[in-house]
């Protein structure tokens, strides 16, 4: 929508770059879902949609060493609060497992 109300053009790339943008949209699209559906067998739903918030910290370093993309101090201030968050989180739910049940009454 946003480059509908700038006015940019939409049209006009070369074949390569429609096919970028294909391959852009299905592959992390599909594999992404395929991925978590099957880990969905092993680990709790909750643990699934947590590390999903860990994707925007990994896109981030991956730009950073593959493009040279500058992280600002908030980015990196948020990106340790994410992971420091996941880390507990993750933490938690591998002392719990550990955890014997307790006996029903």
């Amino acid at each position: 929508m946003y480059n509908v109300g700038i006015g940019a053009d939409m049209t006009g790339y070369p074949p390569r770059e429609w096919l970028v943008f294909a391959g852009l949209a299905i592959v992390p699209t599909v594999f992404g879902h395929l991925i978590f559906n099957w880990l969905l067998r092993y680990v709790k739903p909750a643990t699934i949609s947590m590390s999903v918030l860990a994707e925007p910290v990994g896109a981030s370093v991956l730009g950073f060493f593959l493009f040279g993309e500058a992280l600002g101090a908030w980015q990196l201030v948020g990106g340790a609060f994410v992971i420091a968050g996941l880390t507990l989180y993750m933490r938690s739910e591998a002392e719990a497992y550990d955890r014997p049940a307790e006996p029903a009454s």
